[in-house]
């Protein structure tokens, strides 16, 4: 049996998540495309996820997870 955990759920049905940190990187080759990957630490409420995205989208949306890399 599984401990009942509380979680602040939306109206839309999401979760609040906060990242903490990037695990690894990885290439993903799709046909003549080449799409970078970041696996990403996750912390919600008590839970805490892994998962791989776009390093474009988290560089967007998460700027301080990449300190060595200058915006233009």
């Amino acid at each position: 049996m599984l401990p009942q955990v509380e979680m602040e759920i939306k109206e839309d049905l999401t979760l609040d998540a906060h990242h903490i940190q990037i695990l690894d990187r990885s290439e993903k080759q799709i046909r003549n495309k080449i799409i970078f990957m970041v696996k990403i630490l996750w912390k919600s409420s008590q839970i805490k996820e892994i998962t791989w995205e776009r390093e474009s989208k988290i560089k967007k949306k998460y700027p301080v997870l990449f300190p060595n890399t200058s915006m233009n």
